[in-house]
């Protein structure tokens, strides 16, 4: 019986020690095999931090450049080049028929000789010369006189309109002829329109 029971006790000896060392050979590499997966993981979180990080600045940058783009655009269409001259033209027109009055001239003034350039009669475009801006440089003063026929509240339009015109445009000058007949104004307004050369 003693012999039994010790019989039994190796056995469940031995027994133990093969599942040690099984345990140690199976558990062990999984244990490393975790602990390496488990540093992949954390370096992958914090390259994908990086990554998101990384899209948010290009998304801003991507932001920035539409909106430098947008400014850029209207800085440009403010002065507009040589070749916008004749849709400058034709957009004082339209303003001047937007608020009612009657444009009887535009005159580009060649002011470098000190003399007017052409007249632009109703219908027909063209415009002598302008002089390198003192005040913007790299950009050139097209001086431009209108003159109209108007009443007092179609000329107040008529200048909030062109006071909010995506063009750069300075009034330097606005002279006034009442008619008191019929209410009526003749009105000359000389101003600058800066363009690019």
């Amino acid at each position: 019986m003693k012999t039994k029971l010790s019989s039994s006790y190796t056995i469940i000896i031995i027994t133990f020690i093969i599942l040690s060392g099984l345990a140690v050979f199976i558990i062990r590499p999984t244990a490393t095999d975790i602990m390496f997966l488990y540093k992949q993981k954390q370096e992958k979180e914090i390259e994908l931090e990086e990554a998101k990080q990384k899209e948010e600045d290009l998304k801003k940058i991507e932001d920035n450049y539409e909106d430098i783009t947008n400014q850029v655009t209207k800085a440009f269409k403010a002065m507009p080049s040589e070749k916008e001259v004749s849709d400058l033209v034709i957009q004082i027109e339209a303003l001047s028929k937007e608020s009612g009055n009657i444009l009887k001239t535009i005159q580009f003034v060649a002011e470098e000789e000190g003399k007017e350039g052409e007249e632009k009669e109703e219908g027909s475009s063209s415009f002598t010369q302008t002089k390198e801006s003192e005040k913007y440089s790299g950009f050139y003063e097209l001086p431009i006189q209108i003159k109209i026929d108007t009443d007092f509240y179609k000329l107040l339009d008529l200048l909030s309109i062109i006071e909010n015109l995506s063009r750069y445009t300075n009034i330097v000058s606005l002279n006034i002829k009442a008619n008191e007949s019929d209410n009526s104004m003749e009105v000359s307004i000389s101003m600058v329109c800066y363009i690019k050369p």
